[in-house]
């Protein structure tokens, strides 16, 4: 970075916006997140989680929401990094963040996974709806991925939930997730 701001002052500036809530500097906080440094880009998502925007601005959100897709496919092995990623797209619904928010479902950090599972929440039947076959049958036969996307599918419809309960109880042989769930 050329930037004539340092790394603290830079993750400072995003801290600010996002305490505020305000929308004012949005698109700098989305900047932040092409940042050379990881504690920029982690302060700009939390900042970004946090934005008051209008939303109505489905530009905004599909700009946000294609930044986090790629941040997301980055494959950082930093657990914080990670989870900043998932608590932003909590702000942000967009269909097209659906299969990116069950891949996280699967992370190895129990706040990836939850967070995600608080943001596909947000979805509601559209998720269930959303959801490949693949991507429900990846979370059955992951056990860590299958208590998050059990959390996840808990304001589903009524109707929506049995199907995604039976969907379990039927592609499992695992007799401990079947007596749970049953």
């Amino acid at each position: 970075d050329n930037s004539i701001l340092s790394e603290g002052e830079l993750s400072l500036m995003a801290y600010l916006l996002g305490e505020t809530g305000r929308p004012l500097g949005k698109e700098a906080l989305l900047e932040l997140t092409y940042s050379g440094s990881l504690n920029v880009r982690s302060a700009a998502l939390i900042a970004l989680g946090k934005a008051k925007y209008d939303t109505s601005d489905v530009t905004f959100i599909a700009q946000v929401s294609a930044r986090l897709r790629e941040m997301t496919a980055e494959n950082s092995d930093s657990k914080i990094y990670n989870k900043n990623i998932a608590y932003a797209f909590k702000n942000y619904k967009e269909t097209s963040n659906i299969e990116t928010l069950m891949e996280l479902l699967s992370n190895d950090y129990f706040g990836v996974r939850f967070l995600s599972a608080e943001a596909l929440q947000k979805y509601g039947n559209e998720y269930y709806s959303a959801a490949s076959f693949n991507s429900i049958s990846e979370m059955i036969n992951h056990k860590t991925a299958l208590i998050s996307y059990i959390y996840s599918i808990q304001d589903l419809e009524e109707e929506s939930y049995k199907l995604a309960i039976e969907t379990i109880v039927e592609g499992t042989s695992d007799e401990a997730v079947i007596y749970n769930i049953i």
